[in-house]
């Protein structure tokens, strides 16, 4: 009978003499296992001349034992169907050369003399998945390279186009994606593509290279998109609507959805959180709440991606149908001024506002509060089961109202709006106050009572007193004895900067001709009223000459003798007279 020879790949290479080249020219051969590949991935790689040397008789071995320094001398490329001679071999043609060395036992190069850049547009390009795509044994070979380089390869940086903008992070081999599976989703270059077919899958996976338009592929498209510089000018509605369609499939784990709730992107700007968009400005408010999302530069992304992505933002990502909490305190911190301790900037005009815009501001904080107690009742309600509703215990509301009064305490965003150009006033809790006693009806402090601004009742917002008083701690009734104590503290803290300004004016000021010091009243003056300079803008504090009017520096300490009728003040010219 007739016996069939079986050999191994790698056995064949200890039995055929291959073609190299010595450092002097002549053309000699090897077995496979002594030599070196002469590509990577059909990118030529060039030994360095150092390593060539020159062969001798023990280098005609089988090759045991000896370090391969010679690389396989490839013969002359084609002519073509013209009769010229092509520069280089077809990619495809050198990929399986190149594979079938390798399966006789060539070695693969240490990556010296190796082009990245030249390798890099090469796993990129058409020409490689093509060819990979039409042959099951390049395929092999390309799986097995990019599984022992795969600690290097994806992250190698693919050279940019000529003439291309240099922007943003470098581009790298993993930052790519199939172009069959997310162009359709994304729209024409709006990413780096590859164009591999659905059978290279596997490959891409190896170079970290999304190729099904899965959930966490498309996050992945996201994430690259927003970091696209400069921000594109329109929405990915279309990438949004592909991750609203998976999420409702595939139901994404809470740390992916947590990642993507800092990745929402409002055209031309970049991306914003979910804690600080709104969905809509709907609703029988609908001119208040605009305003507000507009003062609070919080972005309505019902405008921007439009109704049918609702579920994605506000189901999976938890953005607020309405404005919330932080939204408004936002939005009452731009109408202060820096100088008052709000985000509005120096030198920027407030905004038009009007007194009923102020209370629908404060009825709103008020309403929030009482939402959530509302939720707190419904925490058996299925339909809050349905939509996830986190509801808040009873603990919970008293330290969101507790944070509330904290935050007006230490930052004056109660405001007093004023006619006719006067300075408005901006106070914290405890400088303001609901209203006066009867015997201060009279008096200017009564004009600055929150009452007079808050305190009538409307279609839209009600009596505002339970939230300035009970909520926010204030003042419910200014009385004597209290703005006896103010106007203590006032004239204490009057004296104590009247004396360091002096000290430190009788330490800096040169002595005038004469041997002469300035005088107590050159000290007093206005430094505006020099040399015809501005005064200084109003810090809209509410000061005790705000409260009595324009003689409160001649009124003195009071006290129960200096309180006269109708509120009209008696003065003891100076401080020891009083009681």
């Amino acid at each position: 009978g007739i016996s069939h020879l079986r050999l191994r790949a790698q056995d064949l290479g200890f039995l055929l003499w291959l073609p190299t080249v010595s450092a002097t020219g002549e053309l000699l051969l090897r077995r496979a296992p002594s030599l070196l590949l002469p590509s990577f991935l059909g990118i030529s790689v060039s030994v360095p001349s150092q390593a060539k040397a020159p062969l001798t008789q023990d280098d005609l071995s089988d090759g045991e034992g000896t370090k391969p320094c010679c690389e396989v001398a490839l013969p002359s490329p084609p002519t073509s169907s013209r009769g010229h001679q092509e520069a280089s071999w077809p990619v495809e043609k050198l990929l399986l050369l190149e594979a079938f060395l390798a399966d006789l036992g060539c070695v693969r190069s240490d990556g010296l003399g190796l082009d990245l850049e030249g390798l890099a547009e090469r796993v990129v390009s058409r020409q490689l998945w093509e060819a990979l795509a039409n042959s099951t044994e390049l395929r092999r070979h390309a799986c097995r390279i990019f599984r022992e380089n795969a600690h290097w390869l994806p992250e190698l940086e693919v050279p940019r186009a000529a003439g291309a903008r240099a922007t943003g992070p470098p581009m790298q081999i993993c930052s790519h994606l199939r172009r069959a599976a997310f162009e359709p989703i994304l729209g024409e270059g709006a990413l780096p593509y590859v164009d591999a077919q659905e059978s290279c899958a596997p490959l891409l996976e190896l170079l970290r290279i999304p190729s099904l338009a899965d959930f966490e592929s498309l996050t992945i498209a996201l994430a690259r998109w927003v970091r696209k510089d400069p921000p594109p000018m329109c929405a990915p509605k279309a990438l949004v609507a592909a991750l609203q369609e998976r999420a409702v499939i595939e139901r994404p784990a809470l740390s992916l959805l947590g990642k993507l709730r800092n990745l929402i992107f409002i055209p031309g700007k970049g991306t914003t959180t979910a804690s600080e968009a709104v969905w809509s400005a709907d609703g029988d408010e609908g001119d208040f709440t605009r305003k507000l999302c507009t003062l609070a530069e919080a972005p309505m992304l019902k405008d921007i991606y439009g109704d049918s992505l609702r579920t994605w933002f506000c189901d999976f990502l938890n953005v607020r149908e309405t404005p919330g909490t932080l939204h408004v305190l936002r939005s009452l911190s731009r109408l202060v001024p820096s100088q008052a301790g709000g985000d509005r900037r120096a030198g920027e005009a407030i905004p038009k506002v009007s007194l009923s815009f102020l209370r629908q501001i404060y009825a709103a904080l008020f309403a929030q509060l009482d939402s959530a107690r509302q939720r707190s009742r419904a925490i058996d309600d299925e339909s809050s089961k349905r939509q996830k509703i986190e509801v808040p215990d009873a603990d919970s509301l008293e330290a969101q109202a507790r944070t509330l009064a904290h935050i007006f305490r230490s930052r004056r965003l109660i405001i007093i709006p004023q006619a006719r150009g006067r300075p408005w006033k901006f106070l914290s809790t405890e400088n303001a106050y609901w209203a006066v006693n009867e015997e201060l009806a009279n008096l200017p402090c009564s004009k600055f009572s929150l009452s007079a601004y808050y305190g009538a009742e409307s279609d839209d917002v009600g009596d505002l007193r339970r939230f300035f008083v009970e909520v926010l701690g204030v003042t419910e009734v200014l009385t004597r004895e209290e703005l006896q104590q103010r106007y203590r503290q006032a004239a204490s803290s009057r004296s104590a900067a009247s004396r360091t300004a002096r000290t430190s004016a009788a330490s800096n000021v040169p002595e005038a001709a004469g041997g002469e010091h300035e005088t107590d009243e050159d000290l007093d003056d206005d430094p505006a009223d020099e040399d015809g300079g501005e005064a200084i803008e109003d810090d809209g504090m509410l000061g005790i000459q705000d409260m009595l009017g324009d003689d409160a520096d001649l009124l003195g300490i009071l006290c129960c003798g200096c309180w006269g009728v109708v509120g009209q003040w008696i003065s003891k010219g100076s401080e020891n007279a009083c009681c």
